[in-house]
This record gives C-alpha cells, structure tokens and sequence, in this order.
C-alpha cells in the first residue's frame, strides 16, 4: 500500500501533495469545481490510516450519492480489502440518518421513522391546511346558530322570551316644490302613512 500511495502522491501538484500529507492540527483547502477536492480527500484519507489513524475514526461527507459513492470506490481501491473497519464515507443526509437509527431512543423516540421526501411533505402540508379549512368553515356557520341562542332573554319559567319589538327608525322630511311660483312645503313621512283631517303641510 504504501508504494501505491507514494506513486499516487507523484500525480499531484504541491497544494494537493501538502494537503494529503498534513496531519497534525486542522486543515481547510478551498478549491473549485474540476481541482482535485475528491482525490484529494481519499488521498488524505489513505495517509491518515497508513500513519496509525483508526480508519473507523475519519469521517467524510459529501452532499451528493454519486459523490459519497465515487470517495468509497477511490479509498477502497487505496486500501484494499485487508481492513476490517472501514472510514464514514456518506452524505451529510445518511449519516444523520444513521445516527438517528442508531441513537434515537436516547431521545424518547421510537426506532422505527420514515424519512418524508419533498413530495411526501408536500401532500402533509396538503392535509393539515385541507383539515384546518374544514374546521373553519364549521366554526363559522355554527357561531351564527350560536350567538342567536344566547341573545334570547328567558322568563321567569324558564321559557324563552322574545325581545322587545324596536321602533323603526325616523325617515327624514320629505321636500317638494310642486310649482316653480309656489311655496316649498315640508311634508312629513309618519303624516303620509298615516293620514289624518288636520293638514300637515306647512308653507315658508
């Protein structure tokens, strides 16, 4: 293995070769699309283990399956077969998910749970807002039905008393000019319904 990876270290330009090879303290490499980032982490990855790092120790994350599945294929062609523990080469999604599978019960869940995908979330969102209008909508026509039984005034007896007829409200006067050479007359309205001997017009 090591003259593997001493000829694998030979393909690389001297960022790459100082990344692979530092190990003590943290490291950050900043680099683009195209430069050698998965190479380079297998790489490091082999280094680390060659150099006494338990390989079940050294975690990598990527954030897409192809990805994880093109580190796991690199590293296990650095490594071989001869290791009976392997690094953590995943997405950031399955390793979550692999220590909710394992750990879950430490916080008072079970451990069986589904992962809900965009679709599934979207037809739970669908659900709740189709069920919450629904009790709405009931609500509202039952509060009308509501406040009319509690607007009753009930008698001595206990049976239900009807409110006091109101007065219907006051209409304005009435103005008309019958002739452009006569008078304005005020007719009033309660006079018009109701219609009496006495004159109620009155002339100024």
């Amino acid at each position: 293995m090591s003259q593997k990876l001493s000829s694998q270290l030979a393909h690389l330009n001297e960022s790459q070769r100082t990344a692979v090879t530092t190990r003590n303290g943290p490291l950050l490499v900043l680099a683009g699309a195209g430069t050698g980032k998965t190479r380079v982490i297998t790489q490091r990855t082999a280094e680390l283990i060659r150099h006494g790092t338990p390989a079940d120790k050294i975690l990598c994350v990527t954030f897409t399956n192809k990805a994880a599945r093109e580190m796991q294929q690199r590293t296990a062609a650095l490594l071989g077969k001869r290791l009976d523990k392997k690094p953590w080469i995943s997405t950031f999604h399955a390793l979550c998910m692999n220590i909710l599978r394992a750990d879950i019960k430490l916080l008072g869940y079970p451990g069986s749970f589904s992962i809900a995908d965009r679709g599934d979330q979207e037809s739970i969102a669908r659900d709740v807002l189709r069920a919450r209008f629904t009790r709405s909508s009931m609500s509202a026509s039952i509060r009308p039905a509501s406040n009319q039984a509690t607007s009753a005034t009930r008698s001595a007896n206990g049976k239900p008393q009807a409110s006091p007829p109101t007065a219907p409200p006051t209409q304005p006067p009435v103005i008309t000019n019958t002739s452009p050479h006569s008078p304005i007359s005020v007719t009033s309205n309660a006079s018009a319904r109701q219609p009496s001997s006495t004159p109620t017009t009155s002339s100024y």
